[in-house]
């Protein structure tokens, strides 16, 4: 009797909140699953296109509701949808309504301060596009990619047919210097062109807008005959004008080459222009070898999955995807945090301090990479975050020489656990897994990618007089220890 008592209510209940909320009603238990597709991708590589964690910027309204074609009152606005096993979904679930089909807007990479959809989305690509950019490719995430379109209910994932929103160019390089590979190591700098951008997401257009600034070219695969090195950049859409200086071409030996622009150079929406750039007794030749639709040729960025990442504690052994080390943050979900490396180097921070990297953040491992790379974009000169970074290859991303406030972070609570921190290195089994050197006499403490005003590496240790931790100063030259970072 009480049974069928509680039945009634909760019918009754059903109803009341069918009087005070149709559309709530209508919503079915059927998630919104999203499958993004670019020109140039067969449907397995659509599924695995983007990383867990970057996101998919997504607006829906129910084509019932529908009054504008800018899709005003849209009951998704904005959500981040995250790859998952059976494609692209939000986080939380978003749900059908059985009754209507639907209309969309979607966009890669995720900008969490997007406002409604009538209002401009403000995007920059990066301006060196070869670093990192919060553990992922910059040139990866200066790709903007776009949606729109309709849908009716389905239990499938809608296929997303993405166009690429800004231009993509390829340059090939090759000298006529005596010594032969005068341009590999070399750094191309894309000058006079505005990196940031104004894009309607109801109708897919881009406006440059800003101060014009300059980008460095990320490394391609070569794919022509008798060119020394190839670079690859993502430009905002825009018309760089007749005689503007617009390349500069650093090489490893000290010499710089310019090319000014011969007639306006036209880099157009969803376009791929390859060009071919040759020096020749010292000057600049550029010629315009095609202009291409963007088909989609990069690797798929296979990463995490919603539904499927797993969970961790503080000092767990992280062993997925390529990647090791022990996890020394955990966010409340237990699904993201910081690494340290299970290994570490002795070595120099930079073995020419005269270069002067202007290395100064506290806080900002980032900055403090981008600054070195514009002394040295080979990192050769700075051995201990080059060991970190080197770290990164066979698709791996994502591992960083810390900054001096994460490593002092870690470090207060290495103090406190010592014996279990290293216990649980040492227990990983990992060939090379060394404990961390806690003992004032055995090492000077470990680097940070801080340098301090004086131009000084700022470095952590225990304090000899065993009473917490201190951070040191040292010569930019001299040798200590190094730990890599990572965020999952």
């Amino acid at each position: 009797m009480r049974k069928i008592l509680l039945i009634v209510i909760g019918v009754i209940g059903m109803f009341l909140t069918a009087c005070d909320d149709d559309k709530e009603m209508l919503l079915s238990d059927i998630p919104i699953r999203l499958s993004g597709k670019i020109l140039g991708m067969d449907e397995g590589e659509a599924l695995a296109r983007f990383r867990g964690g970057a996101g998919v910027g997504v607006y829906i309204v129910d084509a019932s509701e529908r009054q504008t074609e800018d899709l005003l009152g849209a009951r998704v606005s904005n959500k981040k949808f995250m790859q998952s096993a059976d494609g692209l979904v939000g986080d939380p679930l978003v749900y059908w309504n059985r009754e209507t089909g639907i209309e969309f807007a979607a966009y890669y990479p995720y900008l969490p301060e997007n406002g409604i959809l009538s209002e401009a989305c403000l995007f920059q690509v990066a301006e060196r596009q070869d670093s990192l950019q919060d553990g992922l490719s910059a040139y990866g995430e200066s790709d903007f990619l776009w949606a729109r379109g309709y849908a009716d209910f389905q239990t499938e994932p809608i296929a997303l047919e993405f166009s690429h929103l800004m231009s993509k160019v390829i340059i090939y390089l090759k000298s006529d210097a005596m010594i032969p590979g005068d341009m590999i190591g070399g750094e191309v700098r894309i000058l006079g062109s505005v990196t940031n951008a104004k894009i309607d997401l109801n109708e897919g257009t881009v406006i440059a807008e800003g101060e014009t600034g300059e980008v460095v070219a990320a490394d391609e695969v070569m794919q022509k005959d008798g060119f020394e090195i190839a670079v690859k950049a993502i430009i905002v859409p825009q018309t760089l004008k007749k005689g503007v200086k617009w390349l500069d071409i650093k090489t490893l030996g000290g010499y710089s080459y310019f090319s000014e622009l011969p007639e306006d150079l036209i880099f157009q929406p969803g376009k791929q222009m390859t060009l071919s750039v040759s020096i020749e007794s010292g000057e600049c030749h550029v010629t315009v070898e095609e202009i291409e639709d963007w088909i989609e040729t990069e690797a798929p960025i296979v990463g995490e999955v919603v539904e499927d990442l797993p969970t961790f504690k503080l000092y767990d052994f992280y062993n997925l995807n390529g990647v090791q080390g022990l996890v020394i943050a955990v966010d409340e979900t237990g699904k993201h945090g910081v690494l340290i490396s299970l290994d570490e180097e002795r070595t120099q921070w930079c073995t020419e301090p005269s270069l002067m990297a202007q290395a100064y953040s506290a806080g900002d491992a980032q900055e403090n990479l981008n600054e070195v790379l514009n002394v040295d974009p080979t990192l050769e000169k700075f051995p201990a975050m080059k060991w970190c970074m080197d770290k990164n290859k066979d698709g791996i991303s994502g591992w960083y020489m810390p900054a001096l406030n994460e490593l002092r972070d870690f470090w207060n609570i290495l103090y406190t656990n010592t014996d279990l921190i290293n216990d649980k290195i040492v227990a990983t089994g990992v060939v090379g897994a060394t404990e961390i050197k806690t003992n004032w006499w055995d090492t000077d403490g470990y680097f940070s990618s801080s340098l301090s005003l004086s131009d000084k590496v700022r470095s952590i240790s225990f304090s000899m007089f065993g009473d917490g931790i201190s951070v040191a100063l040292l010569s930019q030259d001299a040798s200590s220890h190094v730990r890599a970072f990572y965020k999952f």
